[in-house]
């Protein structure tokens, strides 16, 4: 152990890693509609990002129908908490999951039935009655509202013919979003409907007289027409800065982006007479712009790019600096409210963000008058930057009147030094990720003990806050008392804590009076859901919470799927179709024990009593 320590010391302190990450699994089992399982479906695990969804994990289903992914990303900007699954299997309809759990921990979704494909069949004609023969029907699982990039690709499902009718089989049972295209008329969305699978479903639209946009695209330095793509704005650029100038209605979902020729013409068919959608408009060289097509003129001239070129260095050193993150800030007024300077007046951009070139580890330039940072319709001030040690450096941006450019050169203090333990209460040693953060709008960064608990690493002076990663963990003291200092050496103990309250649950869960064979979600609350928290139970029905028990509790597990439905929505078929057991406990000791779950059969959970809910 001596020549472990001395070895470590001669390698001297370790650098923390950032992050923006989270881990998380979800596991399964693929089923027919006979409740036989599939093996060889095709599963993929996605979240939805800024512009598409990210592919988190896939893969095919096992002989016995299962799948099991384990998933730890780092970097994406996407809203993890909007996870979906999709599962598809040749011959039988895809099947999609959506609002799934926050991914942060693991959970059994449990059966996932894949269905024969539903028919559906109408007519489309004008407002005046006449068929309208070669419309285009659209259907998109679930409920869609926008185009995006997941829905560009999705090809007719029928066309009508001389008499305006229309006759397929190859839509998936469940919630749909249909629409209907034909050249001359107005794109028609139809509200979010469910299609039976059992029996034909129909499609009765009237199609009204539409109109095209057509712009022509310049470049405003010489106001020469210039190649250009117009991309439809969908519900995606709502998790962006920008969503709000998506504008009140939307382009239909099937609409993809159109590239002009060199003329720089670009023509938008199939809009209603009254419309107040925008599309984003992009060129080389130009700074990408978003036009409301219900006030635009024939002519569009895009501004050119404007870039802000960041260089990073060390102070005193030769030693390069990685930059992790920017933040830039507008000559806008501050904010007077605590805090919100830091997000209202500030253009946060990361490693990822598409208005940022990385030209080098410690060289980064940032578009400023990109579609990122829309609200800047004024001139950039200061840079704010993180390094991978954590590091922070604040600098002002200069102007070259004769080039126009704009630079910004920022010096990082020396590295400090960090050391100590992370204990247990008992004052053993504990391995822990350890995660701290530099300022509110920062990225996090991480480091990790050894066995003995120690903790060694080189990071960029300033504040300290520590927090565990581990889930159920705090830290204490959260921070330092003092600022960490340019070049110094610090040593700090941190114990480790459970945030919990320590009581327990313990029992077991039957379905029908066995075993229920897998994993099962279990979700605990009290009777109205309050804070509820999450686990799941072995294959034999075992399972662990750990929680201040109320008087009055609910076990809710996981439903099946509706009956004959390729779309479900995870968190609605808890919050609608809960079943478990509510039963009054006094609250006599801390822990409770051997509480027995007894749930009816599979096929009863639907419509049992609420005597066994």
């Amino acid at each position: 152990m001596i020549a472990l320590l001395m070895l470590v010391a001669l390698q001297g302190p370790m650098k923390p890693v950032a992050f923006g990450r989270f881990e998380g699994g979800v596991s399964g089992t693929v089923l027919d509609e006979r409740g036989a399982p599939l093996e060889g479906a095709r599963v993929e695990w996605r979240v939805q990002g800024e512009e598409r969804s990210i592919l988190l994990a896939g893969g095919r289903s096992g002989a016995d129908g299962r799948f099991d992914f384990d998933v730890e990303r780092t970097g994406e900007e996407a809203s993890f908490r909007d996870a979906f699954l999709v599962v598809e299997f040749p011959g039988l309809a895809p099947t999609r999951v959506e609002q799934l759990l926050a991914p942060d921990e693991d959970f059994e979704l449990g059966p996932v039935h894949v269905y024969p494909f539903a028919e559906l069949h109408g007519r489309v004609t004008t407002i005046g009655g006449e068929p309208v023969q070669g419309a285009r029907i659209h259907a998109a699982q679930g409920r869609v509202t926008a185009p995006s990039p997941d829905t560009w690709s999705l090809a007719p499902i029928a066309t009508t013919d001389a008499n305006g009718a229309f006759a397929c089989r190859n839509v998936p049972s469940g919630v749909v979003t249909l629409g209907v295209s034909a050249e001359g008329f107005a794109d028609l969305v139809f509200e979010p409907r469910s299609l039976a699978l059992r029996s034909p479903n129909e499609l009765v639209a009237a199609l009204e007289p539409g109109r095209s946009v057509t712009l022509t695209v310049c470049a405003r330095s010489n106001r020469v027409p210039t190649a250009a793509t117009c991309t439809p704005l969908g519900d995606a650029w709502g998790l962006s800065e920008y969503g709000a100038l998506a504008g009140e209605r939307h382009l239909a979902f099937w609409h993809g982006p159109i590239v002009s020729d060199s003329s720089g013409r670009l023509r938008i068919d199939g809009l209603p007479k009254v419309f107040g959608g925008s599309v984003l408009l992009e060129a080389d060289g130009c700074a990408a712009q978003v036009v409301p097509l219900a006030a635009c003129g024939p002519v569009v001239t895009l501004s050119d790019r404007h870039w802000i070129e960041v260089t990073a260095r060390r102070g005193g050193s030769t030693e390069n600096v990685e930059l992790v993150a920017l933040s830039v800030r507008g000559d806008a007024p501050e904010d007077p409210f605590c805090g919100n300077d830091l997000f209202t007046n500030w253009a946060h951009v990361t490693a990822e963000s598409t208005n940022l070139e990385r030209l080098a580890p410690h060289r980064w330039r940032v578009d400023w008058n990109s579609i990122g940072t829309p609200r800047f319709h004024c001139l950039p001030t200061r840079v704010a930057a993180s390094c991978v040690d954590g590091g922070f450096g604040l600098a002002e941006v200069s102007f070259d009147t004769t080039t126009g450019s704009m630079r910004a050169e920022i010096e990082f203090e020396p590295l400090a030094r960090l050391t100590g333990r992370v204990v247990a209460p008992s004052g053993g040693p504990l391995e822990l990720d350890v995660c701290f953060r530099r300022t509110l709008a920062g990225p996090d960064f991480q480091f990790s003990t050894d066995a003995e608990g120690r903790f060694d690493v080189a990071i960029g002076p300033g504040f300290v806050g520590f927090d565990a990663l581990r889930r159920g963990w705090a830290l204490t003291p959260m921070s330092l008392d003092e600022l960490l200092a340019p070049g110094a050496t610090q040593e700090v103990l941190l114990t480790a804590t459970r945030s919990s309250s320590g009581r327990r649950l313990r029992g077991v869960v039957t379905i029908g009076g066995a075993p229920p064979g897998h994993p099962l979600l279990l979700v605990l609350g009290d009777e109205r859901d309050l804070d509820p928290v999450v686990t799941h139970s072995d294959a034999t029905g075992r399972f662990e919470f750990d929680l201040a028990v109320p008087n009055t509790f609910r076990v809710t597990p996981l439903l099946p799927a509706p009956p004959d439905t390729s779309f479900r929505e995870f968190r609605r078929e808890i919050a609608l179709r809960t079943l478990g057991s509510i039963r009054s406990v006094p609250r006599t000791s801390d822990e409770f024990d051997d509480v027995l779950l007894e749930l009816p059969p599979l096929a009863e959970w639907p419509s049992a009593p609420r005597s066994e809910r």
